[in-house]
């Protein structure tokens, strides 16, 4: 990787700190955390509705919050439509890689040991 001082602009530069354009790669992550509303979830997948479009394909971390646990999971974006009314959207999510007994639990969450053979 190599680092260049970027120092010529169009526009006046108000920032007080030197800033270093990046030549070649130097991979980063982006994290939003942002509440959706969960229209229904199986073992497999999730539908939730929130106002902001996702993009289709991308992987993401969801969280999901039961009385008595909270998994985190990664997700793929798979469909994304509007809402009926055009007010927000309706976005397909499967879950990647996910313990089966896991999801079992958030979802029947008053039937300890469903789905782990207890």
């Amino acid at each position: 990787m190599c680092w260049r001082l970027q120092t010529s602009s169009t526009v006046p530069d108000r920032r007080t700190r030197t800033r270093f354009e990046i030549v070649g790669r130097l991979p980063g992550t982006l994290a939003a955390e942002r509440a959706v509303r969960l229209i229904d979830v199986s073992l497999t997948g999730a539908l939730v509705e929130t106002d902001a479009p996702l993009q289709p394909e991308t992987t993401l971390n969801v969280t999901l919050e039961s009385e008595r646990q909270v998994a985190t999971i990664r997700a793929r974006v798979c469909h994304v439509r509007r809402t009926h009314l055009d007010d927000g959207y309706l976005v397909g999510l499967e879950f990647l890689g996910t313990e089966p007994q896991v999801m079992d639990r958030l979802i029947h969450p008053d039937q300890p040991g469903h789905a782990s053979g207890d």
